[in-house]
């Protein structure tokens, strides 16, 4: 159409995502959109903070903390801020069990395509001992239905995310 011109930029909050940016000139009238398609969150620190004080309130009380995930790609913030935070030695070093098939999948794609990372998670995996910002010793991606039931009978302190049902009025859901 003249005098509009379309660009996508990329959202930054999962590999492949985009923003459409639309210049307009109508009539030398110049007007820019922009089309994320995403929701307000909290500050990365804001949330980075608020994870570290769940997971140590809760790791001394033998408890488990449950995060409810339905979105793609944040499963791979929280691993990544996990992973940070033990790494820094922020919060204990304990089990971390992302048991969602899409979440699992999606981050399957993450790890293969490191690529996409920015500058920061790049020095991240090239400073880490497991060389991965998505894969640690801690952390189990669950892949089978078993596996995801036996989480039922662990008692020791973990983290689990997880996008099954009945999370949905879960207290820590804002997580």
């Amino acid at each position: 159409m003249p005098g509009v011109i379309a660009r996508l930029v990329d959202a930054g909050h999962i590999l492949s995502s985009a923003a459409v940016i639309l210049d307009i000139d109508d009539h030398g009238h110049k007007k820019r959109l922009w089309f994320s398609g995403d929701k307000p969150h909290c500050s990365p620190e804001l949330a980075y903070d608020e994870l570290r004080q769940v997971v140590s309130r809760t790791v001394p009380r033998g408890g488990k903390v449950i995060i409810p995930s339905f979105a793609v790609g944040r499963t791979q913030e929280l691993v990544y801020d996990l992973h940070q935070m033990m790494d820094k030695g922020e919060i204990p070093r304990i089990p971390v069990i992302v048991d969602s098939p899409l979440a699992i999948n999606a981050s399957d794609i993450f790890r293969a395509h490191p690529e996409c990372f920015d500058e920061s998670t790049r020095e991240f995996i090239r400073q880490d001992r497991h060389k991965a910002a998505l894969g640690f010793d801690k952390l189990t991606y669950t892949r089978s239905v078993e596996e995801s039931k036996a989480l039922n009978n662990r008692k020791d302190p973990m983290v689990i995310i997880s996008a099954h049902r009945g999370f949905e009025s879960h207290p820590l859901r804002r997580l």
